[in-house]
């Protein structure tokens, strides 16, 4: 079979029988974490608080690692606009203007 794929024996037994690294199976769990914490917050943490989160938990993880998993897992934040409430005099922006 290897010689009709052209494709080296050692290649095939390799992916075959191969399994997830130990750092692998670490991102998957962190990725579970991160998107727990992300729906718990209303999808409003960003990695620096999720960061924080997992510090309080015991997790050893720098802030870059969990932007880079948070990424990968497709997690992004929605945009808030800040809306101002306060209302200018028309008097005052008559003098603004001029």
């Amino acid at each position: 079979m290897c010689d009709i794929l052209s494709i080296q024996r050692s290649t095939y037994y390799q992916s075959l029988y191969q399994t997830t690294s130990n750092r692998e199976q670490e991102n998957n769990r962190l990725i579970e974490k991160i998107i727990e914490i992300y729906k718990d917050s209303n999808k409003r943490y960003e990695a620096p608080k999720i960061h924080r989160c997992l510090l309080k938990q015991e997790y050893q993880i720098s802030i870059k690692r969990v932007r880079r998993l948070m990424k990968q897992a497709g997690i992004t934040v929605r945009e808030y606009i800040a809306r101002s409430t306060y209302k200018i005099p028309q008097e005052a922006e008559k003098q603004l203007i001029k």
